[in-house]
């Protein structure tokens, strides 16, 4: 009767499982990794002064016709300082996150300033998900930039003692205990 030969594994089967770990190691990292609150940036120059333009952001019937349609979103806003930033929470089934919209105008023109960081809130989120957001934000502003350059342009409000050029958009309306003489604009 012959001994029994010890079993051997071929040395490719070892470096296999090895390349699968190192493979698998690799992706959870980059999974995990991924879209983990790196803020993502963009800007797009418009030709109408940053009062108009910050309108178009904060108003939400002229926000529903540039911004892609996120369904299950609530926006809460964290900063707002016409005409020159507005900054919200979002959170949304699959990520949260903050973005933020800063303008700065010279000359009747406008530079507006994108700026987000979201987090997937699922492990499994964040493997799947593509990094596609940005190009919908870039896509979401060439429609902005349309739509604003195809109104014609303002001329400024000036605010006058006791109101904000910015009443019919976001300024709070004055006190009831300060009356003011001067009449209210047209909303």
């Amino acid at each position: 009767m012959s001994a029994a030969r010890p079993v051997t594994r071929p040395k490719h089967t070892f470096l296999a499982w090895l390349g699968l770990l190192v493979l698998g190691a690799a992706g959870l990292s980059f999974a995990l990794g991924r879209g983990a609150g790196q803020p993502e940036e963009t800007s797009a120059v418009l030709e109408r002064p940053a009062q108009l333009v910050f309108r178009w952001l904060h108003e939400p019937a002229r926000r529903q016709q540039w911004v892609s349609e996120r369904r299950g979103i609530t926006e809460a806003v964290t900063a707002l300082e016409p005409p020159r930033r507005l900054a919200m929470h979002l959170d949304g089934e699959d990520f949260a996150g903050d973005v933020e919209y800063t303008l700065e105008e010279q000359d009747g023109r406008t530079r507006l300033r994108y700026r987000s960081a979201t987090r997937p809130k699922q492990w499994l989120a964040r493997l799947l998900a593509g990094r596609d957001d940005l190009g919908r934000v870039k896509s979401d502003l060439a429609v902005l930039k349309g739509l604003i350059e195809r109104e014609p342009p303002i001329a400024p409000r000036t605010a006058t003692a006791g109101q904000s050029a910015f009443r019919g958009c976001c300024a709070a309306a004055p006190s009831p205990s300060t009356p003011s003489t001067a009449p209210t604009p047209p909303r």
